[in-house]
């Protein structure tokens, strides 16, 4: 998956949450290979245009899916694709779709604020309901 990069570290920080979902819903998808960048070449691009435009509360990403296979991880054996395993990787990703949007409310809320004992309250909020999303996907 490749997504945007900003000089605004918030925004950066909430467009790097879908592909931590994703990766949570999905067993052949890595967050390792995904890769946030603003290259030169890739600026006609619609994710790089629309993300140059549209408002930042909105993201644009481009997954990438192999024609052939993937690793899961701790494995050198490859998995091949089939129709079946396509389909998973649309299921998947209407999943994190939900899981994404579940979490509406707190995408909106600033990360900071001056008061220091609210933000760590906040901060463990956002970390129970994010840890709680990836295991409810993970059960379901």
């Amino acid at each position: 998956m490749f997504g945007n990069t900003y000089e605004d570290e918030e925004r950066f920080q909430r467009q790097e949450i879908f592909p931590k979902l994703f990766c949570n819903n999905s067993e052949d998808f890595s967050i390792a290979n995904t890769s946030f960048n603003r290259d030169a070449v890739k600026v006609g691009t619609g994710r790089r245009f629309l993300g140059g435009i549209l408002d930042e509360e909105s993201h644009c990403y481009t997954l990438e899916v192999s024609f052939y296979n993937f690793y899961v991880s701790n494995s050198n054996t490859p998995v091949l694709y089939t129709e079946d395993l396509y389909i998973r990787i649309g299921t998947n990703l209407g999943k994190t779709f939900v899981d994404y949007y579940k979490l509406g409310p707190l995408l909106k809320e600033k990360p900071w604020n001056s008061n220091r004992e609210s933000n760590i309250r906040d901060n463990k909020k956002r970390k129970e309901i994010l840890h709680d999303t990836a295991k409810s996907s993970q059960n379901g």
